[in-house]
């Protein structure tokens, strides 16, 4: 045999065996991608299923409110309660309203101002000192034991620096209603500070939530929040008598049914009209005329727009914090009990986690876990509660 034939058997035996080699060596290979793959399924699927515990719905009202079933059978009061509507009164009933509303004095002209929209410092700081009987009487007003500030305000601008525009709008607009709406004795004074409290909690707070919601109207949502104390306060003007509605530990179903047995009318109605009379804007009218929807409705969405209803349901919440601090003295509405916020579990509650998940705001309840919220929250309140 020649040199050349061995060559040539070398070169297919060595063929060969790297063929066979590189088989054995792609199968290895392809297993181990195989292992691989599979374990990175098993880390992907572990992570997803760490993901899906840590992005749980997180409730805003307890669970043991959130059964309405149970909530209205153990209510008696809220399942035999029916909210009189603003859109179907009778002639009894207008007559009413047009004699309520003869209390109220003509509002300053500048309450369109305020309530047009969101003011910039210079805008609002040059509107109050175009009255000096209101400049006066804001800068009383934060320099009193009410805020407990610890150094004095000598001007508006100043007060601004320290509250900021919201707070200082809402005073002025407190400032505006109290002048239209007059108080004879010291029972309505003390009823009229209980409401002036929640309304101004409420605004602050609705404005706080909405901005971190990244809502655009904040500025509204808190001004309407203030508005909704218009009707409580001209009642209260109108009709001495049921200033001890507003003093005691109540839920905003006991008073609205209490007035409502005495007068034939609630805020929402009243406030409605008032602000028709005083030619508000639209949004406002709208706004108060629902404002107690969420107390009996667990569909606001079916009622009226969606962003509209999701407007309607953060004032009502905000309105409900604000009257469990200044009304029933609960010293911290944020402490969590049963999945929720334990403060949160009376009637005037108990639709409100419904209407969140239906108008897709479960972030509201995130929101209430959110420890630099809940900080800043508390600082709003330290404002004005000692």
């Amino acid at each position: 045999m020649s040199l050349e034939f061995f060559v040539i058997v070398f070169v297919i035996i060595t063929s060969v065996l790297w063929y066979l080699k590189r088989g054995s060596s792609t199968k290895t290979m392809r297993r181990t991608q195989k292992t691989v793959a599979q374990r990175s399924q098993l880390s992907t699927a572990k992570i997803r299923s760490i993901n899906t515990v840590i992005q749980a719905p997180v409730r805003l009202i307890p669970e043991i409110n959130n059964n309405q079933n149970s909530v209205v059978k153990n209510s008696n009061d809220l399942m035999n309660f029916t909210l009189l509507p603003f859109d179907a009164l009778d002639r009894n009933q207008q007559q009413k309203i047009n004699e309520i509303s003869q209390c109220c004095r003509q509002p300053n002209p500048l309450l369109l101002n305020l309530t047009s929209g969101e003011l910039e410092a210079k805008e609002l700081i040059s509107l109050i000192k175009s009255d000096p009987e209101m400049t006066a009487k804001i800068i009383n007003t934060v320099n009193s034991s009410l805020f407990s500030l610890r150094q004095p305000i000598e001007s508006i601008h100043h007060a601004i620096i320290f509250m900021g525009v919201t707070s200082v709008r809402s005073i002025a607009l407190q400032f505006i209603l109290q002048q239209s709406v007059p108080f004879k004795d010291e029972a309505q004074s003390a009823a009229y500070k209980r409401i002036w409290l929640s309304s101004y909690i409420a605004s602050s707070l609705v404005f706080l939530i909405a901005k971190h919601l990244n809502k655009e109207n904040a500025a509204e949502l808190s001004t309407l929040c203030l508005l909704t104390s218009l009707g409580d306060m001209t009642m209260l003007s109108y009709q001495p008598s049921i200033a001890n509605t507003y003093m005691g530990k109540t839920s905003l179903l006991e008073r609205v049914e209490s007035v409502q047995s005495s007068l034939g009318l609630n805020s929402a109605v009243i406030g409605k009209a008032l602000a028709e009379q005083w030619q508000l804007p639209k949004s406002i009218v709208s706004g108060l005329a629902n404002s107690l929807s969420p107390l009996i409705n667990n569909k606001l969405n079916r009622v009226m727009p969606h962003e509209e209803a999701k407007n309607t349901l953060l004032c009502y919440l905000a309105c409900r914090l604000g009257d469990l601090i200044a009304f029933e003295g609960v010293s911290d509405i944020f402490k969590v009990e049963n999945e929720g916020l334990a403060a949160l579990s009376s009637s005037d509650f108990a639709y409100i986690q419904t209407n969140i998940e239906q108008l897709e705001l479960e972030q509201i309840s995130q929101l209430f876990r959110d420890p630099s919220f809940i900080s800043k929250a508390k600082r709003l309140i330290a404002q004005v509660v000692a």
